[in-house]
């Protein structure tokens, strides 16, 4: 498995969306305890696996831009194709800014896809 970050493609992805959340409010308020622990983690040399569950197309952008705009270096995030909308400028974006992509068989459990 290959994967890479485009730093210019991270910067424009932020850059649009931290003008987008500043246009839906006031701002976006966040919990700062969680962001300071993995902070320190990553400090201190540990590795950290964030696992969220996404809901919806916009948690990941959301989560990414919250790492970023908390000075957290941005993680590669791994997903399934099934759960991608079907829209090659969205691919191509993800794959840009460290999204793998993972590709389920029939039957296959979610958490072995990411194994195999």
């Amino acid at each position: 498995m290959h994967a890479q970050i485009c730093r210019y493609t991270l910067a424009m992805f932020m850059g649009f969306f931290h003008r987008k959340f500043r246009q839906l409010g006031r701002g976006i308020y966040l919990e700062q305890q969680g962001f300071e622990n993995v902070r320190k983690l990553l400090q201190a040399g540990e590795r950290v696996v964030l696992m969220p569950v996404y809901r919806s197309f916009s948690d990941l952008p959301v989560l990414l831009y919250c790492l970023f705009v908390n000075k957290i270096e941005i993680p590669f995030t791994i997903g399934n194709s099934e759960d991608l909308p079907s829209a090659s400028v969205i691919n191509g974006l993800l794959k840009r800014i460290g999204y793998v992509i993972s590709k389920r068989s029939r039957g296959q459990a979610l958490q072995q896809s990411y194994i195999n």
